[in-house]
């Protein structure tokens, strides 16, 4: 009997989940026989009890309980371990639930597990409904997969089922800050003092290169994916041993992938970011006004944008078969692809290759 291409769909992404980030979280190795049968919508995981929140939120609104159907990792038992202090330190750490796990297999590897029953209602201007979360970071995950200059920037995470409970699970960046934390001059490396965590981030946000490459790579890509919490909480510093900076990282896209484009300053309004020869348009050092425009990316992820637009009907079809996505919402990744492409295409016409790209 000829095999389904929803078949064949599932069979690859199960391929792919078993060398994907999240293969690594305590997941039960991808069996393709049985991811086929999760990814085809006849295995749902476990959503778990809500929070006292979210069941007046769907209760308000007459909404039927969520439940997932999508591509999930079960944890294996034992793998992880409650870390109660460092819970009990991220409890005011946003707004959702959330549990800081260990690994008993390395002691030292901690994952932060985002329980979907426990996600907060933010506002209704976001248009995402809590208990979905989840599942929108990991899809936009898969989006970033497609795109390895940005996979190498984003901390991965899985869709996994730990204890009976569906939600994300990311792992901890060790000795690693938020931008926010250093402007603040909070750190939590006691190594820094308040003095060394602002004149780091004045130096890194007004004058590093690397990280203005990076930044504007991961605006692109947050465009793409309609993300409107790109918040400087949501910028990852690691460092060497030294104090010295050694890489970026960007985390929390659980808000994105709603159709259309909205920011968090003007959630009803669609806003489009059009290009500008200048890699710091509308942002002057030190202003902390906001960037209207797109600013130099990578020539490297340029290309890799122009291969995603070729594949586009592939990507759309993993988003909605694979993680549920709604087809406005596949839509809506399609076409703020098709302006981010376009945006760098008509600029590299008008102003060339050295007022487009940052290398």
């Amino acid at each position: 009997m000829e095999i389904s291409d929803a078949t064949k769909q599932a069979l690859a992404a199960a391929e792919e989940l078993q060398t994907a980030g999240q293969a690594a979280f305590g997941g039960v190795p991808a069996a393709a026989g049985a991811d086929a049968t999760i990814q085809l919508g006849e295995s749902t995981a476990p959503f778990g009890p809500m929070s006292l929140e979210q069941q007046t939120y769907y209760g308000a609104r007459n909404l039927a309980v969520p439940q997932y159907s999508g591509l999930y990792l079960t944890a294996r038992p034992g793998q992880f371990a409650l870390d109660a202090d460092m819970t009990q330190k991220f409890m005011g750490s946003g707004t959702s639930g959330k549990l800081i796990l260990r690994d008993s297999t390395n002691a030292k590897q901690l994952y932060m597990f985002k329980p979907a029953g426990a996600e907060a209602h933010l506002a209704d201007a976001y248009v995402v409904q809590p208990g979905t979360y989840f599942v929108r970071g990991r899809a936009a995950y898969d989006i970033g997969m497609n795109l390895p200059t940005i996979s190498s920037d984003i901390v991965p995470m899985g869709v996994v089922v730990y204890e009976g409970r569906v939600g994300s699970l990311q792992p901890f960046v060790k000795n690693s800050e938020t931008l926010a934390d250093l402007q603040a001059g909070t750190p939590k490396n006691t190594s820094l003092t308040p003095e060394m965590a602002e004149k780091m981030y004045k130096k890194l946000w007004e004058e590093d290169a690397q990280f203005a490459k990076f930044r504007e790579n991961i605006r692109a890509y947050d465009h793409i994916i309609n993300n409107p919490d790109r918040n400087k909480g949501n910028f990852i510093v690691e460092f060497n041993e030294d104090l010295s900076v050694k890489r970026f990282f960007a985390i929390d896209q659980d808000l994105a992938l709603t159709p259309g484009a909205r920011t968090i300053k003007y959630p009803h309004q669609e806003h489009i970011p059009h290009g500008s020869p200048s890699p710091f348009a509308n942002m002057p050092p030190g202003s902390g006004l906001e960037q209207k425009y797109l600013g130099k990316i990578s020539k490297t992820m340029y290309e890799e944008l122009l291969q995603m637009r070729v594949n586009q009907v592939a990507v759309k079809e993993s988003l909605m078969k694979i993680y549920g996505l709604s087809e406005p919402s596949a839509n809506g990744v399609l076409t703020r692809l098709g302006e981010v492409v376009d945006d760098y295409a008509q600029r590299l016409k008008d102003f060339g290759p050295e007022a487009t790209f940052a290398d």
